[in-house]
């Protein structure tokens, strides 16, 4: 008897040990992450002339005027002009002006469309003597949500497990001790009395 408790006290700790270890063991797990990709797309890449004749002209007239963006939408303008020939260039739509650069001869800027509507970029000049050059550029910019495969080290059992494997351990240990201080019961059998 005392050998049997003593081997199934030893059983269940060596059982509470490896539930115990066992929370320690990493494996690899492969999980799908999300992440941004930024877009861009170029709506406007164009050169212009503004005259000296013209006075004010307005060089979106054949390609932009009227062109029509959703609120959100996040617009990259650069404009670019001859070196020391300043222009005029602002951004409205038909009733109120966004942006104004006056007198520059460069912008960079990013711009939120406010709302949905039709917008005209405006470029001018006050000078009636000498031309002037424009070079302008639109690009929309979003981003988009795209998907990757993310290999990531997690535990094979929670660490809850620990704390039932920890208890099992000493439960075998009590066991363990108990068998070995355990008294030896003999059954003897007492003789028969013959007649």
């Amino acid at each position: 008897m005392k050998r049997l408790t003593v081997a199934i006290g030893t059983i269940i700790l060596i059982l509470g040990i490896i539930m115990a270890a066992s929370t320690f063991i990493v494996v690899p797990e492969n999980k799908t992450q999300a992440y941004q990709v930024p877009k861009s797309n170029i709506i406007v890449d164009r050169f212009g002339l503004i005259g000296p004749t013209y006075g004010v002209v307005d060089l979106t007239a054949d390609w932009v005027d009227g062109l029509t963006f959703n609120a959100g939408d996040l617009l990259n303008i650069q404009v670019n002009v001859t070196s020391g020939k300043n222009i005029n260039f602002y951004v409205d739509d038909g009733s109120t002006i966004y942006l104004s650069y006056p007198n520059t001869t460069s912008a960079n800027t990013d711009w939120t469309v406010p709302r949905n509507s039709s917008y005209n970029f405006v470029f001018s000049s006050s000078s009636t003597v000498s031309a002037k050059d424009v070079h302008w550029k639109i690009t929309k910019q979003w981003n988009e949500t795209d998907y990757r495969g993310v290999s990531q080290n997690v535990p094979l059992f929670p660490f809850q497990v620990f704390y039932a494997g920890a208890i099992t351990a000493l439960s075998g240990l009590a066991i363990m001790i108990y068998g070995y201080g355990a008294p030896s019961f003999r059954i003897n059998r007492i003789p028969s009395r013959s007649s």
